[in-house]
């Protein structure tokens, strides 16, 4: 038996030296520190809460000509200057990582949780997946990234791994844990379909998904945890203005519907050798509860 996955692992190490291969490794240290102030007696919240956080972040690549891996992996070091319960729970708990069929666990270690400053040591395998590419197809599977809508503060569409509003580290999306399927038309048209899974796998923690997308509009069915919604995107150049207007009509298991929209503008202004960016948006949500 030895013999044979040797021969194997031979075989396999021979093909790839004739192989177009790219291997490469990427990271960053960032450090930030935010300070909310708050309106005294809101609450019962202090007049201001501090956090200081330390994000390390290292991703791996492996590419050929049809066939691309990725794995990313980081961790953080915050201390959060939080005197109540309830901003205290905010803070320690702004990574939504619900889309995710099995996770190690996010926390490493921390201090007593009744003391003030708070201090945390998470972890988070946020890439884990491969894609497969043939003809006018391309094929995911594993940790990635997926969202929606073109909405730059509030996305009504996005519903699986939405930016707390604690979060200020929005480069990165969260990755989730999926079976994603693209079909290129052309140029400019996409079907994209994928199911999402859930903790354990559970279908009514979990979504399915179908879009079309085109140039300039994309529309979107999707159930979620068992709630269903049709959601439509539209985004083009508006007398040199990057305009958008993306809404989202949800119907939820208890008989509860609602509609969420969201519309503005961008521009882009260069003065004096630098950039400047005007943005102007508008967001209505009729939800009163937890639809994540």
């Amino acid at each position: 038996m030895i013999k044979y996955v040797s021969a194997a692992l031979l075989s396999f190490a021979s093909l790839n030296t004739f192989a177009q291969t790219e291997n490469s490794h990427r990271g960053h240290t960032r450090i930030y520190f935010n300070q909310l102030n708050l309106p005294k007696n809101t609450y019962g919240l202090s007049d201001s809460q501090h956090q200081l956080t330390i994000n390390q972040r290292h991703t791996w690549l492996h590419s050929e000509s049809d066939l691309h891996m990725e794995v990313a992996y980081e961790f953080f070091v915050s201390q959060f200057d939080a005197n109540n319960d309830i901003f205290r729970n905010a803070l320690s708990q702004n990574t939504p990582y619900d889309y995710r069929l099995r996770d190690i666990n996010p926390i490493l270690t921390q201090t007593n949780s009744d003391e003030s400053p708070l201090t945390q040591i998470k972890q988070n395998l946020d890439r884990l997946y491969i894609v497969k590419n043939w003809a006018h197809n391309k094929l995911s599977v594993g940790r990635q990234i997926i969202n929606f809508g073109s909405g730059r503060m509030v996305s009504p569409e996005d519903v699986l791994a939405p930016f707390g509003l604690m979060v200020f580290e929005t480069e990165q999306r969260f990755g989730i844990d999926a079976i994603r399927y693209q079909h290129a038309f052309n140029a400019i048209q996409e079907l994209d379909i994928g199911h999402i899974a859930g903790s354990e796998g559970y279908l009514d923690r979990s979504a399915t998904y179908a879009q079309f997308k085109s140039y300039s509009w994309s529309a979107l069915m999707m159930q979620f945890k068992k709630h269903n919604m049709l959601g439509v995107d539209i985004q083009n150049e508006c007398f040199e203005w990057n305009c958008w207007i993306e809404g989202a009509y949800v119907e939820m298991q208890e008989d509860y519907k609602y509609f969420r929209w969201s519309m503005g503008a961008e521009k882009l202004f260069f003065w004096k050798g630098k950039d400047f960016v005007f943005l102007s948006w508008n967001t209505r949500n009729e939800s009163n509860t937890s639809y994540r």
